[in-house]
C-alpha cells in the first residue's frame, strides 16, 4: 500500500509552486464535499425518516411499492446531471441572480444534493426496514413526541448506519465532476474534475494530474 503512495509523492514534490497550488485546491474541494455532504445526509435522513413513518406498507421491506419507488428514485438518474445543471444555471441567469457571490455556492450545493440524494436515499431507505411498524404503532399509541419516537426508533439504532450514509455521501460529492465541471468557472474548486480534466482531453497533463492525485488520496484517507 505504501509503495502506491512513491510514484506521486516523487512527481508532488518535483512541481514546486504546483504542490502548494494542487493541495490548496485539494483542501478547498473536500472542505466543500463536507458541506456539500452534510445538505445530502441530513436531507436523506429527513425524507427517509419521513416516508418510513407515513408509508409504512411501501417502507417495510422491500416488495411490488417499494419496486416502483426505487424505480422512480433512480429516474432523476436518466436526465443526464450536465443537462439539469445547465438548464437550472440559465434559468437562475434570465433572473439576473447569478451576480450576487452568495449564489452559485448555494446552486452547486442544491444540484449535487438532487444528483446525489437517489443513491443515499436508497440505502436509507433499506437501512430503515429494520424499524418495525408494530414499534411505530406503540410509539404512536403512548403518545410519543415525533422527535422522542425518532430517537428512540432510528436514532439509538441506526446512528451508526447514518455515519456510515455521510461517508457514502461525501465520496458522492467529492467523486463528482458534472455539477464540479460547471461551477469552477464560478471559482468552486473541483478535485475530482482538475484530475479528470488533465488525464483526457486538449488539457491532458499526467504530471499535474498525478501531483493532484496524491493529496486527494492522503485527504480521503485523513477523512
Amino acid at each position: 500500500f505504501v509503495f502506491a503512495f512513491v510514484p506521486f509523492l516523487h512527481l508532488d514534490l518535483g512541481t514546486g509552486v504546483l504542490r502548494l497550488q494542487t493541495w490548496s485546491v485539494s483542501l478547498m474541494s473536500l472542505s466543500l464535499a463536507f458541506g456539500g455532504a452534510a445538505v445530502v445526509c441530513i436531507s436523506g435522513i429527513a425524507v427517509s425518516s419521513w416516508m418510513r413513518l407515513h408509508m409504512t406498507r411501501t417502507t417495510a421491506s422491500f416488495n411490488a411499492r417499494t419496486a416502483v419507488l426505487t424505480i422512480g428514485l433512480l429516474a432523476i438518474k436518466l436526465m443526464p446531471g450536465v443537462a439539469i445543471t445547465y438548464s437550472v444555471l440559465q434559468w437562475v441567469s434570465e433572473l439576473s441572480l447569478l451576480e450576487n457571490a452568495t449564489v452559485p455556492l448555494v446552486l452547486w450545493l442544491g444540484l449535487v444534493a438532487i444528483l446525489s440524494l437517489p443513491y443515499l436515499l436508497l440505502f436509507l431507505l433499506v437501512s430503515h426496514f429494520e424499524v418495525r411498524a408494530g414499534e411505530l404503532n406503540v410509539l404512536d399509541v403512548i403518545g410519543a413526541a415525533r422527535r422522542e419516537a425518532w430517537i428512540i426508533a432510528f436514532w439509538r439504532r441506526l446512528r451508526g448506519t447514518y455515519v456510515l450514509s455521510f461517508v457514502f455521501a461525501v465520496s458522492l460529492v467529492w467523486s463528482d465532476t458534472i455539477v464540479g465541471g460547471v461551477f469552477t468557472t464560478f471559482r468552486i474548486p473541483s478535485a475530482a474534475y482538475e484530475i479528470s480534466k488533465r488525464l483526457d482531453g486538449r488539457g491532458t497533463n499526467h504530471a499535474e494530474a498525478a501531483a493532484l492525485i496524491l493529496p486527494v488520496m492522503l485527504m480521503g484517507i485523513g477523512g
